[in-house]
Parts: C-alpha cells; structure tokens; sequence
C-alpha cells in the first residue's frame, strides 16, 4: 500500500485515480468473474456469464468526505492487504486463458498497430497544445478498448524525443467507481487535483479544491456530515466555503496558473458507457464546462451505440431521439478513433488458436464427421457473433466446462453450439430444457405428406419458435441464426422445420439423444448416469476374463441397480462396438436378459438382447457361435438361446450372413429349453409368454426336437394338453396385464398331431360344448377351462 500523503493531497488523489506521479491505479481484478450488470442504467445486455472486469466497490459519498476530512485513515474501499503495483503486474503477466482483464500487450495484434500508432500520434500533438481536447476511444463493448487504453498510457510514459518537451500527466478517471453524482461530482475533481502532483503545482491543486467546492451542492455537503457536527469539520467547511464560492472566479484564477505551468495533462475515463443517464450528463457536463482547461486533455472510452441509447433516456435529449444524442456528443469530442473490427481472418486465428488450446487442455479433439458439422455451424451462424476479443474469449471460456473426463462421452460439435447458445442466448439455453420432450429423438418415419401440408406445418412450426425465442430474449436479427444452431441440434426440429442438415442424427452421443440430453445441460456424469467409458471399460475387461476384479464391472453392476435401462442400454451399444465373443460376456447378458424377463413392463432390454446376440451369431463362425451359445444356456438362458437362433438363421438383408445351423447347435437349443421348461415347472398348456414363445421358435429350429417335447408332452398328460400348446394368446397392457385367448391354430397343430383321431375322440364333448367368442377383440381370459372350450370348438370345424 502507497505511503499516506498530506489529507487535503490524498483526499483528492484517493478517489481511484492513476497518475504518474505513483497515485493509486483503477483495480482490475484477474480471473473469470460474472458480469455485474447495472440495473439502474435501464441497460440490459445479454452477456453471459463471463464479463471484462469486476469493479471495485462503489464508495458513497459520505465515505469520501469523511476521508478528506481525516476522519479516515485509508481510502474507502481500500484492502489494508492490497498487494503492490509490482505483484498486480506479475499476476498480469501470468493471465490465464479466462481472464478479461484489460492487457496492453494484446492491443496492437490483429491488424490494430497502425491504428493505434496513428492515434497515439494524434495525440501526443496536444501536448503542446493550451486548448483542451476531448478524444474519444469508440467501439463495441468487448472490442479491446480498456487494452487500448492501457497502451497508450504506456506510451504517455515514455520520455519524448523532443528536448524541450514536458512530460504528460496522465491519470484515469472512472466514473464507475463512485455510488451518486454527488460523490461522482467530487470525484473528478479529484480527479484534476491529483493530476498536478509536483511541489511548483501546489497553487493550481488548491484552486481546484476550490473550484470543486464551489460549485458542489450545499445538500450535498450535508448530507455528507449526516448526524456529525465535529468542530473540525465547521471550521475547515467555513474556511473553504466562507471565501468567494463563484465557480467562475475560481476557474479564472486557475487557468491563469495552469497557462503559466504549461503541464500537459492527459485524463482517461473508461467505463464512461455503464452509468446511468444522469450520472452520463453530469460527467460530460463537467469536461465541457469545467475541465476544458489549459493542457488537460481527454481521452474518453466508451460503445456509442449504449452511450446514444442512455441519452435518448434523458429530458435533455428526448425518447428515440438518437440524431439529437449523436450531435450532443459530437459537441463534446472534437477528435474521435473508431476502434477496427476484427477482420474475418483474425476471427478465424483466434477461433482456430482457441480450439487448440481447448484440445491441449482437455483431451478432446474433432473427428471427420464432428468437424465438418462445426465447420458448417461456425461460418453460417456462430462467427458472426464472434466480433470482438472479449466474445471469442467468453465463447471459449464457457467452452472450458468441458472436462477431459467427458472426453469420449459428448458430441463435442454439439456441445460447443451449445455452448454458443449458452454464452450469447442463455434464455434460448434455458428454453431448450423446458422443450426437452418435442426435441429429443429423430426424424418421424413412415409418414407421408404432400407439399402444400409439408409448407404448411413448417410454417407454423417457423411462427410457434420464433415467438419462443422472442420471449427468451432473441433479438429479431438473431432470430434467423439461432434457430439454425437449434435445428442443426435436433432433427425433429429440422424436419418439423422443413430445413436440410447435416447429419440429421439422434444417435449416441449426441444431445438429441434421449439418453445424453441432460448430459449437454450438466457437462458432467450425474448420480443418474453411467458414463459411457466406464460401459466400455466393463465390456472389455470381461471379454479379457479379468472381469472379476474389474472395478468398471463393480460401477456398472452398481448402474444395474440404479439406473438400469440406462446401464443396459449402454451396455449393450458397447457389446455391440466391441463385436463380443468372450463366453464370460454372454454369461452376464443373460443374467440381465434373465432379470428383465421377469419384469411386466411392455418395452424391455430382452428384444434389444436378443438382436445383439442374433447378430453376432450371423458374424461368428459355427465353433465360436456354438460356444457363446453353450455360455447361455450354461446361464440358465435357454429361452435366449432358442429366440436368438430362430432369429439368426435368418437374413435381415440380402447382404448379411446367416448363421450356420449345425446339429450340435439344434440339439443344444432342445436341450436348454428343456431345462427352462422343467426349471419353470411349465407345461405345453401352461407356461410363461417368453417361454412359450421360445417354443414357437424352438420348432422352427429344431422340428423334431420340439416333436420328441410334444409327444412327451401327449403320452404324460393327454391329447387336450398337448393341443393346448397350439392356442395362440395375447397379452394387455396396463398396472396388471392379463393374457387372453386370440386362436387355435390347428394347420401347425396337425404338423404334430393326427386331429381327425382327436375329433373322434372327443366327438361327444365337441357335440355338447357351448361356443365360445375368442379373437382380438374380446377378452376371453386364459383360463384351463375356456382353453377346452376353445379346443373342443375349434375341432368341431376341422375338416379331415
């Protein structure tokens, strides 16, 4: 901390000026800070989350003269620990990727040199010159202003190269810093006082503690004192204010004494776009009519678009009037520099620098298909937004959620136009979520729709989005983009849309994906949630045979029993990815195929592991499909066995290979259904919809080992049992499903068995049986009784 001066001195320089003369510097404080939107500017701006600097706490005005008066012993706001200039720039030096603090070094890169060199030019030719002069430093916010100014008071630093030349006096006003205009007001002359620091300028310091006293609100004053009336205070309040209080005597006097000292003074005021529109008038005000002086200068920094919009909130200027608020300003900077875009080039460095760096730090990189979807996205809607150094560095800030422990878990083009939306639309981000049912999946199928209802649905789809996105907080210009980086994300919005993209796609891992949405929105693996290299790892320790002692098998079990369709599903894509063979894996499919059997719901895992081991056997050859198989039925997996066989023999395309149905894999699906048969304690009338459909597969498998079943079946409980089989059945849906009868299917039943000998015999039960409705659309329940009925009535019709 700077050794405390004289109290009228370091009343003045205490008000967050920086000078050469070692005063205190603005603070700037490193690191990601949330951007600290001011209300009471009537301003919004849709920032996000990463801003260009978190200001130092706003001092009230009581604060400040209190401490000019010497009540206080260190500036409000001051930290007693604050570090020293030299530890400031060392922690500048070593600025991390996400700071937005300002940086000199960086303002002349990227084509910025020349400009900045020409200005600087401009000027140092004032620092002869007597008249003041108000510059201004234009462009957006986030363009490199603050950086800017840093650089040229690098240059005010260093000593001319004409001899006879006065060193400037440079220092910054912030109008940021103080809470009112009262305390703003004081502030800036400060400001001034502090600007002439040496011993020859004593006269020109006190003259502007007059002037600053002259022509300060009286109220104010009082206010300042609240319930103190110290005798100090009287006294020295009576000495300034009991001389001659004009605010034009005082300012003769003190341009008299600045004309003789011909001090060239250079005073930077940043942050000029973020006050409100009274404390906007007041400063202007006070350079116009009381700081234009002999050899102080002015270089104002602020977005003219966010300056023009506050005046027009003014009675001065008056609503919607921007003509009226562009030439109040023009009457206050006589010399202005437009601060260059960043041209589409420099853009594209900085973007592409930005992904390396994204790259090194978190493992993650772009592959073919990835790239040429963020390529597509980036030129068409995500550059444009890139237009200053401050939004390339947000975008990629935010991008730096992604940890290297996703590496491999997202779409990375997809989260980074995600990211896009978060930075630069964070009520679009939101309104994702809230939408999350009408974007997940993929493109309808089977649907068929002539042009004109085609035009028509995308239209109002096109009308029902942009009010949306409208009511998120989209401007009407941004419309267009964010709705093609939305539909670029989702592919039922592109259809519904009626817009062609690329990879229109809700495979895993993309955020279309019902299973991986949440995971975009969370940039992490939730409680809720497996991550997929954990699945993977899993797969490949148990084909290794070291699944025992493998922790990623003990986290997937753990998956098992708290997420489970989740952990099956990605279970059986990693199977799928690994083309699995090992014995142990199937082995533990079919301890899941197992479990879920067991369960009531109507979509379950078992289809989805069926058609992973029916495609597998299509690709094995006879000896290593026999041997999976062999792993299941060992299992207790026969009613898997014999539906993944039926399944396999067959070819789902022309192209794909069937598998070789040898002798020993026909008697090993005999054999495992068997054993299912007796483990269930089942019957040919009586068994469980999975085994019974297994049993229908079993005869297309393996017909004469399901007829040695069926005559057993005949011989130990009767001819009725063993037609009772060829009852076909249909299952409810709903809390408690219930099986009803749907046919008797008597052409497959006489592959089997003779039913005219059937029809003889029971020829006087079918002549007394009362007829009975089955079908699709009754609910004759199953029952051992109407399954007789239903036997003995559809042997009545049977023709030999």
């Amino acid at each position: 901390m700077r050794p405390m001066q004289d109290v009228a001195s370091t009343c003045w320089s205490g008000l967050g000026m920086t000078s050469e003369s070692g005063l205190p510097r603005r603070s700037r404080r490193p690191g990601v800070s949330l951007e600290h939107k001011r209300q009471r500017t009537g301003i919004v701006r849709n920032h996000g989350s990463m801003s260009e600097e978190m200001p130092r706490p706003r001092r009230s005005f009581r604060e400040w003269w209190l401490f000019i008066w010497g009540y206080e012993t260190q500036a409000p706001g001051e930290d007693r620990d604050e570090p020293s200039r030299e530890q400031d720039d060392g922690a500048e030096r070593s600025r991390s990727w996400f700071t937005d603090d300002a940086d000199p070094a960086v303002a002349p890169k990227h084509g910025r040199a020349d400009f900045l060199n020409r200005a600087w030019e401009i000027i140092d030719e004032a620092r002869a010159q007597k008249f003041s002069v108000v510059f201004g430093l234009v462009g957006p916010w986030g363009s490199g202003k603050s950086s800017m100014l840093d650089w040229f008071r690098g240059r005010a630093r260093e000593k001319s190269a004409e001899h006879d030349a006065t060193d400037w006096n440079v220092l910054t006003f912030n109008p940021w810093d103080y809470p009112d205009a009262s305390a703003l007001q004081l502030g800036f002359f400060s400001a001034l006082r502090s600007s002439f620091g040496s011993s020859k300028l004593e006269t020109a310091r006190n003259l502007v503690s007059e002037l600053g006293i002259a022509v300060a609100p009286l109220t104010a004053v009082a206010a300042a004192w609240g319930p103190f009336d110290p005798s100090k205070v009287v006294e020295n309040s009576a000495r300034l204010l009991g001389g001659n209080r004009s605010a034009d005597a005082a300012r003769r006097k003190l341009v008299k004494t600045l004309e003789q000292a011909k001090t060239p003074v250079l005073i930077m005021i940043d942050d000029l776009d973020r006050i409100s529109a009274d404390e906007l008038l007041l400063t202007l005000k006070l350079i116009r009519q009381l700081g234009r002086l002999p050899y102080v200068h002015y270089l104002l920094s602020y977005d003219e678009s966010t300056i023009l919009d506050v005046l027009t909130r003014t009675n001065l200027i008056g609503s919607d009037e921007v003509g009226r608020a562009r030439d109040y300003m023009e009457k206050v900077i006589q010399v202005r520099f437009d601060v260059p875009q960043l041209q589409p080039d420099d853009v594209l460095e900085l973007s592409n620098s930005a992904l390396r760096e994204l790259g090194d730090a978190t493992g993650h990189s772009l592959g073919e298909e990835q790239m040429s979807r963020f390529s597509t996205a980036y030129f068409r809607f995500i550059s444009p937004r890139l237009a200053t150094p401050r939004s390339i560095r947000r975008f990629f800030a935010q991008a730096r959620l992604l940890s290297p422990r996703l590496l491999g878990e997202l779409d990375l083009a997809d989260f980074l136009i995600l990211t896009w939306l978060r930075t630069f639309e964070s009520g679009v981000y939101a309104l994702l979520q809230r939408r999350r049912k009408e974007l997940i999946g993929g493109v309808p199928s089977g649907r068929s729709r002539d042009a004109s209802e085609i035009a028509r649905e995308s239209e109002k789809a096109r009308e029902t989005w942009e009010e949306s996105l409208r009511s998120a907080g989209t401007r009407q210009e941004d419309i267009e983009p964010v709705l093609s980086a939305i539909a670029s994300l989702f592919p039922r919005l592109a259809d519904a849309l009626n817009r062609i993209v690329e990879y229109p796609t809700a495979e895993p891992p993309r955020i279309a994906h019902d299973e991986y949405f949440d995971r975009y929105f969370s940039a992490g693996i939730s409680e809720r949630d497996i991550a997929d290299s954990t699945v993977r790892k899993a797969i490949a320790d148990t084909e290794s045979g070291t699944g025992e002692k493998s922790v990623a098998v003990a986290q997937t079990k753990l998956g098992l029993l708290v997420v489970r369709a989740l952990t099956v599903s990605k279970l059986i894509r990693a199977a799928e990815d690994a083309a699995i063979v090992g014995p142990a894996t199937y082995a533990w499919l079919t301890k899941i195929y197992n479990e879920d059997l067991t369960h009531t719901e109507p979509l379950r895992s078992t289809s989805r592991i069926e058609a992973l081991v029916s495609n597998r056997l299509r690709e094995m050859p006879a000896n290593v499909a026999f041997a999976a198989l062999d792993a299941i039925a060992t299992a207790g997996g026969g009613i898997l066995v014999a539906t993944t066989v039926s399944k396999a023999i067959y070819r789902p395309q022309q192209r794909t290979e069937a598998l070789n149905l040898t002798s020993s894999i026909q008697n090993l699906v005999t054999a495992s259904l068997r054993i299912a048969i007796i483990a269930e304690a089942a019957t040919a009338e009586h068994m469980s919809w999975p085994l019974r459909n297994a049993a229908l597969a079993w005869k297309d498998v393996h017909p004469d080992g399901f007829r040695n079943w069926l005559l057993d079946e005949k011989s130990t409980r009767g001819d009725l049992a063993a037609l009772g089989f060829f009852v076909r059945l249909s299952q409810t849906m709903g809390s408690r499903p219930s099986v009803r009868l749907e046919r008797v299917d008597l052409q497959d039943a006489a592959e089997y068995l003779d039913l005219g000998e059937l029809k003889r015999r029971y020829e006087q039960e079918i002549a007394a049986v009362k007829a009975i409705e089955i079908g699709s659309f009754t609910d004759t329940p199953d029952t051992p009784q109407n399954r007789k009925i239903a036997l003995l009535n559809a042997l009545k019709t049977w023709e030999v």
